[in-house]
C-alpha cells in the first residue's frame, strides 16, 4: 500500500475521531501515516501510525492509533528513559534477571523486543 492511500486512511480515521481539520492537515503534513503490519507466520496484521521521517526504523516511531490521538492533543506523555546501563551477564540466569526488570518486560509483553510485533 502507497503512502497516498495510508494517509488518506489516516485522515479519515482522524475524522471520524472528531479532529479538527487543521490538526489532521498538520498531521499528514508532518509525515504521519497509517502502517498496517502483517506477521506471516500467524497471519495476524494490526495497523500503527508511523512517523515517514524515521524510513525503515519500523518500529522506532510506530504509535498506537490511541495513544497517537492523545499525543497530538498533548494527553500522551511519553515516560522518560532511565539513564544508559551497562550488564555484565555471566550465565542465561543473569540474562533473565536483567530481562526481568519490568520496564523491560514491559517491552517484551508489547513486542517491542521481538522481531515481530504480535497482537
Amino acid at each position: 500500500m502507497n503512502n497516498h492511500n495510508n494517509l488518506d486512511s489516516l485522515s479519515a480515521i482522524l475524522a471520524a475521531e472528531n479532529v479538527s481539520a487543521n490538526l489532521i492537515d498538520a498531521v499528514t503534513e508532518s509525515g504521519f501515516y497509517m502502517r498496517r503490519w502483517g506477521d506471516p507466520f500467524s497471519g495476524k496484521t494490526w495497523r500503527s501510525v508511523s512517523d515517514a521521517m524515521y524510513g525503515n526504523k519500523q518500529f522506532s516511531s510506530s504509535f498506537e492509533l490511541e495513544d497517537f490521538i492523545k499525543y497530538i492533543h498533548g494527553k500522551h506523555v511519553f515516560p522518560d528513559l532511565p539513564p544508559f546501563q551497562y550488564y555484565e551477564a555471566k550465565s542465561v540466569t543473569d540474562i533473565q534477571e536483567i530481562l526481568a526488570d519490568p520496564r523491560r518486560a514491559h517491552y517484551i509483553a508489547e513486542g517491542s523486543f521481538a522481531a515481530h510485533r504480535p497482537r
